[in-house]
């Protein structure tokens, strides 16, 4: 039911959305070098939108021109300026693409297994000698494989091994950017390092995952991180 799933607006629906957006076009390569103007676009398409909202993007990009935007929201958006300043527009077919996403989300049950992607920001919070906490980004690849298995639990899920008794999840793109924090150029500099995790993963507690799917993964959910998807797995993994 749709009161069941943990949305801070109990009985709204969540909507999943992409479009693609043109890199060749001077505007989308200042847009695509800051994460912050990527999030002030996304913000843009949501002219309701409230401070308890929880809204997730995430880039995908297959090929040099294929470059996409996903974004998952509890309200439905209107991209036509962004479409129009940093896609396609003379396209016949120039558009974005929204669906419902709650019914995928009641679906989800114990014991189901799905291939997943992430862009996740693996990090851990020390302490030093005078007490501050410091938040240090996990830099290999097997540390940030082991900060993504680490959170199954709390993501209500498992991660099946393979032949070799490892779990299936593959650091399969790292990145760090650097940017200033605000558009007008005069923030502090921040700095995000960044993993894209695939793999498969087994529904252990559906109530979690539909948390994890809409609230989002760690941290920097602002900057292009968080947004965990699920897709019907290859047919030998079924």
């Amino acid at each position: 039911m749709m009161s069941t799933i943990p949305w801070p607006n109990a009985g709204d629906d969540v909507f999943l959305s992409q479009l693609q957006l043109n890199p060749s076009r001077p505007a989308t390569q200042r847009l695509l070098a800051s994460p912050q103007r990527i999030h002030a676009a996304v913000l843009a398409a949501f002219p309701d939108h409230q401070a308890g909202d929880r809204v997730l993007w995430r880039l995908e990009s297959t090929a040099r021109h294929d470059v996409r935007l996903l974004v998952a929201s509890p309200r439905e958006p209107d991209f036509t300026s962004c479409i129009e300043s940093y896609g396609w527009p003379m396209r016949p077919d120039a558009t974005w693409r929204t669906r419902p996403y709650t019914p995928f989300l009641s679906r989800l049950a114990s014991h189901q297994v799905w291939a997943f992607r992430l862009r996740g920001n693996p990090v851990v919070r020390k302490r030093d000698e005078s007490g501050r906490v410091h938040t240090i980004p996990h830099l290999t690849a097997t540390q940030q494989r082991d900060w993504l298995v680490s959170r199954a639990e709390h993501l209500g899920v498992s991660f099946p091994l393979d032949e070799d008794g490892a779990p299936q999840v593959t650091v399969s793109r790292r990145d760090s950017r650097t940017f200033t924090r605000n558009q007008a150029e005069r923030g502090r500099r921040v700095t995000i390092a960044s993993a894209q995790f695939d793999g498969l993963l087994e529904v252990v507690d559906a109530e979690r995952l539909r948390t994890a799917l809409i609230r989002g993964v760690g941290r920097a959910k602002a900057y292009g991180c968080g947004l965990l998807t699920l897709v019907t797995p290859p047919s030998n993994h079924a």
